[in-house]
């Protein structure tokens, strides 16, 4: 079955990095992690409504754009790069659906099995 289970939950958010940068939300993943016990099972209940139903939380699609500065002139706006701090309830979803994916590949075998460069823990076929 797909669908998640707070014990899930919990392991998933205790294996990502404990960021205390948060999105437009001001919730870091350290703040998350320190409640994660007393949430797991109403996050788990929306998470698999989210998966039954195909929607994804439009709240959760909202990022708080920062800009990093690249080096040169400061004055100079083309000297920034745009980057977009998620809410850390997206990448909890986020790595459950990859969690998922992932499996459903395996399970298929549906990568061309030279394939291998973007994906975690693969051996590159031609460094052999």
């Amino acid at each position: 079955m797909f669908l998640t289970s707070p014990d899930e939950v919990i392991r998933v958010v205790n294996s990502l990095e404990s960021k205390t940068s948060a999105g437009y939300n001001s919730i870091s993943m350290q703040v998350i992690k320190s409640i994660i016990p007393f949430i797991a099972q109403p996050l788990s209940e929306l998470i698999n409504e989210s998966f039954v139903t195909g929607s994804f939380p439009t709240e959760l699609k909202i990022a708080r754009v920062c800009p990093v500065f690249k080096g040169g002139d400061a004055a100079d706006f083309s000297n920034f790069r745009p980057i977009s701090i998620l809410p850390s309830f997206s990448k909890i979803y986020e790595r459950l659906v990859y969690n998922r994916l992932m499996s459903f590949i395996d399970k298929h075998d549906i990568l061309y099995h030279n394939k291998f460069k973007f994906i975690k823990n693969m051996i590159l076929a031609w460094q052999s």
